[in-house]
């Protein structure tokens, strides 16, 4: 079995539409797959591949990619990020022998969730405004189109799936959680710091500042460090009032030290169709707090190692009962090889839909 993917148009490799190819690449080649990633238009990750020991080609030209996926390739992996999806129209005219496979994480973007979260910066509320603005038959419209295009969808969790089908009527093919790499996101201690991790979220309005400054307040009076990653911009207007340290641009290793040394991670988000830190945390050996809402609730109801809480006022009162709570959670660690986003497990699972499917 030969296996391209193909990452395009990102130049972090932290990028949440970035690390799944990654990790499978690596790990497929533990199975005796070919694995290949191409880089398209992509800058700044070559050091990051070759530190994970995987094949890949940078292209910047579409005649130079048509070219490379002529060749006798079994799959072709995209996201659904539709300024990537729209390669289809063209790379599937050049390549009749491979079967397209897109991996649903995106679901186009924000207009979708526009009309349920208020933004708070001035960036956000134009974007939303003009996501409001267009009707979202025609962003539904021109989803539908590109994917159609794929032979298989697969979505990164049941939370997606269910969206796919709710939003645009795709049914997935298969659902396969995006591959955390647990030979770095693990346990590298027993003895936990009096340090909470809170993840504040990549678009601000998915978090609320206001909860947010609660907590922190809260986890100050009770002796905690608090780390937050995530939304820098919220993170400066907490500083004058909370006691935090903001972490951003590490390594994945640094990241894990970071996450097995705490005692817990909050993750008040309300629009996670996975969770990687959620799932990094958990990973590490550290409970996580977060809503019963879409992706973080499936895993933490998955690996049972967190607590969820159905509203603001139950999160503030679990943060004042902090304690106790990780008390009751003190056995929850779990098996890092074994949970349904280890690399091994994801990859595992990734390969029996493409065998099911291929039958």
């Amino acid at each position: 079995m030969r296996v391209t993917f193909i990452i395009a148009y990102e130049d972090s490799p932290y990028a949440g539409v970035v690390r799944p190819f990654i990790n499978w690449a690596k790990e497929l080649k533990r199975h005796g797959v070919k694995s290949t990633i191409i880089l398209f238009r992509s800058k700044g990750l070559d050091d990051y591949l070759e530190a994970k020991g995987v094949d890949y080609q940078t292209i910047n030209d579409i005649r130079d990619l048509k070219t490379t996926l002529r060749g006798d390739l079994d799959y072709v992996f995209l996201d659904d990020y539709i300024k990537r999806l729209k390669m289809l129209n063209i790379i599937e005219k050049y390549n009749k022998h491979s079967k397209f496979v897109v991996y649903a994480q995106v679901l186009y973007g924000s207009h979708a969730i526009s009309p349920v979260f208020t933004p708070t910066s001035t960036k956000d509320r134009a974007r939303e405004l003009l996501a409001k603005a267009i009707p979202f038959s025609i962003f539904r419209s021109r989803y539908v189109k590109a994917i159609s295009k794929a032979d298989a969808v697969i979505a990164n969790s049941e939370t997606t799936a269910t969206l796919l089908y709710t939003l645009y009527g795709i049914i997935a093919d298969g659902v396969v959680y995006p591959p955390v790499d647990t030979e770095i996101f693990k346990p590298y201690t027993e003895a936990k710091e009096r340090q909470a991790v809170i993840y504040i979220g990549s678009h601000a309005s998915d978090t609320d500042p206001e909860v947010v400054k609660k907590v922190c307040k809260i986890l100050n009076n009770k002796g905690f460090k608090v780390i937050t990653l995530g939304n820098s911009r919220i993170t400066r207007m907490l500083r004058g009032e909370c006691k935090l340290e903001h972490v951003s641009g590490v390594s994945d290793y640094e990241l894990a030290k970071i996450y097995s040394k705490s005692m817990v991670t909050l993750a008040p988000q309300k629009w996670e169709q996975f969770g990687y830190v959620v799932a990094e945390s958990i990973a590490c050996g550290t409970p996580v707090i977060a809503y019963n809402v879409m992706g973080p609730a499936e895993i933490i109801k998955k690996t049972k190692a967190g607590i969820l809480v159905n509203n603001d006022d139950e999160l503030l009162n679990t943060v004042k009962s902090l304690d106790e709570e990780l008390t009751k959670l003190s056995n929850s660690r779990i098996d890092g090889g074994k949970i349904p986003f280890s690399s091994k497990e994801s990859t595992k699972t990734l390969l029996s839909v493409l065998e099911v499917k291929n039958a």
